[in-house]
């Protein structure tokens, strides 16, 4: 491992930097929370200055042998983005499946959103069609009011 390595949180990783398990130490989960997926060890070394490099590296090791982590990049320059063409990968085998949990995954808060706004949606819809109902039924009622006047003005000119 050296400085530029990247690590991510397995799916182990991110039961425990979410608190749904207590496993680890309170510090080796603030730096379990620390690891995006994006920065590099150097990075880490940065952000927990007061820890010396060669301890950051063994607890570093100590997550990825527990399996909380996982190494995702080793030497990326971010300078130089490689474009490669994409080329199958070999299915792996069935005991070397990790899945890669780093990616978004919906919250209940942005579910519930988009619920409210098909809700909101419906109930606009709802209101437009009730809206052009009523228009239609005075529309109705004033052709029918019309001819009734003029049936009545009809009667009382027959009449005189």
């Amino acid at each position: 491992m050296d400085r530029k390595t990247i690590f991510t949180k397995t799916a182990k990783g991110l039961n425990e930097a979410t608190g749904k398990t207590s496993v680890l130490s309170r510090d080796m989960r603030a730096l379990l929370k620390e690891l995006d997926g994006r920065a590099t060890v150097a990075d880490m070394q940065a952000k927990f200055a007061k820890l010396p490099e060669a301890k950051l590296q063994e607890a570093l090791q100590v997550l990825a042998k527990s399996e909380f982590i996982r190494e995702l990049a080793q030497n990326v320059k971010p300078a130089e983005p490689a474009v490669k063409p994409a080329a199958p990968t070999p299915a792996p085998a069935a005991g070397d499946i990790d899945l890669d949990f780093t990616m978004a995954i919906p919250t209940l808060s942005s579910i519930s959103k988009i619920a409210e706004d098909a809700a909101r949606e419906q109930a606009q819809a709802a209101a437009a069609s009730e809206a052009a109902a009523r228009a239609k039924a005075e529309a109705e009622a004033r052709v029918k009011a019309a001819a009734e006047a003029a049936a009545r003005a009809k009667a009382e000119a027959e009449a005189k």
